[in-house]
């Protein structure tokens, strides 16, 4: 009678002897396998030792014949078996039924095969710690629309005109490499005397020019200023923060008046959501009935009015009189507003009845984003002036405040947040101080971008629209240069080109993680590892809504924007709309190059903000960061 058994011996090694890369040690050890009771299911074990920057492809074939031969291969299997696998203890279930029905045995075996990628050894294996360097970059001007050069001219000129700046740079200080571990740790030892609060990281013999990772980004912006100040320069991150101004009617000078250039937005214009003087009588019941800045006028639902419902009060007798009044506010003659009120006191909005159209006064007739000579503005004081609030208040205190006079030395820079509603970056940073910060980026431009591409500036004839320049949205689209976005080496893909590993570590490359900095070429602006490797902090940290900061409804502000795109994050596929095939009329998924450079939204709506794999403010193992300051 034969027994229902594969295998009558078990085996913690390899039957047949391999060659494995870099022939220091075995990488696939321990083997086990073991037949489970009443069933053809056999549980392997096995633990693999790899070296930085390798994976593993392990399969496995079976002998019926004491290991003489291994003709089965172990198809019907699952768990730790395959590609991309990485060091540690493994485990697969081999169903022997499938691959090996009807058949018996006490002569099984199992042999493991183990193919190791990125064979070579790490090229900085004998490299010694690289000291902290920098890179000169000139801003230059360009006449390409919408390249990285014009984008960040466009933006200088709109942060001097907000107060951002107070003088134009002429370039940049670029940290050769992304910060590593060895460059962490001297300058962390040379702040501790110096007052800062920095711990020095722990990493293992050959790690010291592996990137700095899982670092808090509010440890980043200490280090950044001990750096600045380890060199002689003005730090950049300041506990207390400044109030932004906006020469808003252009005189020259900063002015702390009361006046709006927007209608209904700020206290004190003339509707029931802000106003401390609206006339209630008009809207019997509306005060109770007034949520969010909005007055729900029938609370029931039922379309029709109740008793202790909101009413337009038209012949201000309190009753509400059907066929007078209405029962919905704002939409018939008669109703409070600048639409309807024939008694309307247009003191309040100076210029505003000339402007009137279609019910709808137009604040900014020129589109220039600035109060000019005859437009029409809220009033507040009826004095015929208009008197921006030309700052924000954001203590409420009614000055102007300088801020950025407490270094970040210790502690939680974003701990400001307890007495502001929210937090900025932004607001703690004056960006001509000439030190050490993040390479800043915004929805419209990016310094990444700028320094990633290395001054390169491909351009195509075609139509754009010229969003920068003041005037109205319907002039048309304009013909000229336009920016034709490409990689640093040209057009070709990162996950279409066979020699990537030249050029950036990434995840089509032969690497897994993370590598020491500068193994890569470096772009023409001389910077390693600005696509790839890690990808790096930016100079872009809210929380929350800080007020007077922000117009309009309140809105989620991802905490941490990060660009770069690294070896496990930040290279995916996603739909360009600027690629449109015209005979199918939808997009392309592609890796677009502006998404891996600058920190990209796959939704432009504020209420989402869903950036591409947003990191952690407390830091990642795949996001680093690299120091950048301005030249003057």
């Amino acid at each position: 009678m034969k027994k229902f058994i594969l295998f009558t011996s078990f085996f913690g090694f390899l039957l047949t002897p391999f060659s494995f890369a870099w022939a220091k040690q075995n990488v696939l050890q321990d083997l086990t396998y073991l037949q489970r009771a009443g069933t053809k299911l056999v549980d392997l074990n096995y633990r693999l030792t790899l070296e930085t920057g390798q994976t593993a492809e392990v399969t496995f074939t079976f002998s019926h014949d004491n290991g003489s031969t291994f003709p089965v291969a172990c198809r019907s299997i699952t768990g730790d078996v395959g590609k991309g696998l990485t060091s540690g203890y493994k485990s697969a279930v081999w169903d022997a039924g499938v691959d090996w029905p009807l058949q018996f045995t006490d002569l099984g075996r199992i042999k493991a095969t183990c193919l190791v990628t990125g064979e070579d050894p790490p090229p900085d294996d004998d490299r010694k710690p690289l000291a902290f360097d920098v890179v000169s970059v000139p801003l230059t001007s360009s006449k390409i629309i919408y390249s990285p050069a014009w984008s960040l001219n466009k933006w200088l000129d709109q942060a001097i005109e907000m107060g951002e700046m107070t003088k134009r740079p002429k370039g940049y200080k670029v940290a050769k490499y992304e910060v590593t571990n060895h460059q962490w740790n001297e300058v962390a030892e040379w702040s501790v005397s110096r007052g800062y609060d920095l711990k020095q990281v722990s990493y293992s013999p050959g790690e010291e020019n592996l990137p700095r990772t899982n670092v808090a980004i509010k440890e980043v912006v200490k280090w950044l200023n001990a750096l600045s100040e380890k060199q002689g320069l003005t730090p950049m991150y300041y506990l207390d923060p400044f109030e932004p101004r906006w020469d808003q009617n252009r005189d020259g000078k900063f002015t702390l008046g009361n006046d709006s250039m927007w209608g209904g937005e700020e206290e004190g214009d003339w509707d029931y959501q802000w106003d401390p003087n609206f006339d209630w009588t008009l809207i019997p019941n509306g005060k109770k009935h007034l949520t969010g800045g909005w007055i729900e006028f029938d609370p029931n639902y039922n379309g029709m009015w109740d008793e202790g419902e909101p009413f337009y009060d038209r012949n201000r007798n309190k009753v509400f009189d059907e066929g007078i009044d209405s029962l919905w506010g704002g939409e018939e003659e008669g109703d409070w507003d600048y639409e309807w009120d024939p008694n309307f006191d247009w003191t309040l909005i100076p210029n505003g009845k000339k402007h009137l159209t279609g019910g709808w006064i137009e604040f900014d007739p020129n589109y220039n984003g600035m109060w000019d000579e005859g437009e029409p503005f809220y009033d507040r004081n009826r004095n015929g002036k208009f008197e921006p609030w030309e700052f924000f208040d954001l203590n409420n205190n009614g000055k102007v405040d300088d801020g950025l006079t407490e270094v970040c030395r210790t502690g939680d820079i974003s701990s400001i947040e307890k007495y502001l509603g929210g937090f900025s970056i932004g607001l703690h940073t004056k960006l001509d101080r000439g030190g050490f910060t993040l390479p800043k980026s915004d929805f419209a431009f990016s310094e990444t971008h700028f320094l990633a591409m290395g001054g390169r500036e491909n351009s195509e004839w075609g139509e754009y629209w010229d969003y920068y320049k003041p005037g109205p949205p319907d002039e048309g689209p304009k013909q000229g240069l336009i920016f034709k976005d490409e990689w640093p080496w040209g057009a070709e893909s990162p996950d279409e080109m066979p020699n990537i590993d030249e050029y950036a570590i990434t995840p089509f490359g032969k690497f897994s993680s993370p590598q020491g900095v500068g193994l890569t070429k470096a772009n023409d602006f001389g910077i390693y590892d600005m696509i790839g490797n890690v990808r790096e902090y930016i100079n872009h940290w809210h929380k929350g809504t800080p007020p007077g900061y922000f117009y309009g409804e309140p809105f989620v502000i991802k905490e941490v924007m990060v660009s770069g795109g690294s070896v496990s994050n930040g290279f995916e596929k996603v739909q360009n709309w600027d690629s449109w095939d015209p005979d199918y009329s939808e997009p392309k998924w592609e890796i677009v190059p502006s998404q891996v450079m600058a920190p990209y939204l796959e939704d432009w709506s504020p209420d989402l903000g869903d950036e591409i794999n947003p990191p952690s403010a407390d830091g990642n193992p795949d996001v680093g960061f690299r120091p950048v300051r301005w030249t003057f």
